[in-house]
């Protein structure tokens, strides 16, 4: 739909490339709210920023040009506090971006919709992604050149359908969802593959952190439900796995050991009354 207003000062046209209208509309709503209408799609390169106390919401769609690969994120943030993404659905377009090998996708180019490296009180909830074949999804990581990692990190009630295949069907590692930090909660997400053993559909969630609950979530046709792991001596303190579903997979969760990067030893890691169905 064309005319679509977004934020106090743009107005985008389907069939233009809206990545400057969309990065306009959400500078101008630093600290405020954006919302993407529902019922509008905008089609959007990669490489859109949101700064602290930004909120982003709506049932509107990001829509990935083709042509965009490789790319680092849709969108993200090197210093995110209050920072919020609900709502949004974010196609990436994997049949007009395809993998062209297994080396392409890295941490620097890992196709993330969103990428958020810094930042306290942080929350990604009821978003959509489809589409798409990426390295990490919803990726929370160290800030570049530091050791320091996000803080309060809420993972919630999203959606990730048709995920881990493209059109040349390149083998790759991927984690959907991976979350570095202290304090996160993630809840609530289903993680669905193209299909069971899907190329790229490798690890539905992969954890490096410390006081962390991963309970009632889907893992649907993943390989791997998930990696609970230790590489830094704060990254394996107080860790929940609790009433997950893993349907379709060829493993549940694994707990890589201490001896894995030179981790100091795990404190406390607790797995609780998960399902895992029709392994395969």
């Amino acid at each position: 739909r064309a005319g679509a207003p977004v934020g106090p000062t743009a107005s985008v046209e389907w069939g233009t490339n809206d990545t400057t209208a969309i990065q306009a509309a959400t500078t101008a709503a630093a600290g405020s709210n954006l919302v993407i209408p529902q019922g509008y799609t905008f089609l959007v390169s990669p490489g859109l920023t949101m700064a602290a106390g930004t909120v982003i919401s709506g049932s509107g769609t990001l829509y990935v040009a083709g042509g965009s690969a490789p790319y680092y994120s849709v969108i993200s943030s090197v210093a995110c506090s209050h920072c919020r993404i609900s709502g949004i659905t974010f196609n990436s377009n994997i049949a007009n971006n395809p993998v062209s090998s297994s080396s392409e996708l890295t941490n620097a180019a890992g196709r993330h919709e969103v990428a958020i490296t810094a930042g306290d009180d942080i929350e990604v909830s009821g978003i959509r992604i489809l589409n798409s074949s990426a390295f990490q999804d919803i990726f929370f990581n160290y800030a570049v050149g530091t050791s320091i990692e996000p803080t309060n990190i809420r993972v919630l009630n999203n959606v990730l359908e048709n995920i881990g295949d493209d059109p040349n069907h390149i083998i790759h590692d991927a984690s959907a969802i991976f979350v570095t930090a202290q304090g996160a909660q993630i809840e609530g997400n289903l993680v669905q593959a193209a299909a069971i053993a899907s190329p790229g559909g490798t690890t539905a969630f992969e954890l490096h952190c410390g006081h962390c609950s991963l309970s009632h979530n889907h893992s649907l046709n993943m390989m791997n439900a998930g990696n609970i792991t230790g590489v830094d001596t704060v990254e394996d303190d107080e860790v929940v796995v609790d009433s997950n579903i893993v349907d379709g997979a060829l493993s549940g969760f694994a707990i890589w050991s201490a001896s894995w990067g030179g981790s100091a030893d795990r404190k406390s890691t607790r797995l609780n009354s998960s399902h895992l169905v029709n392994l395969v």
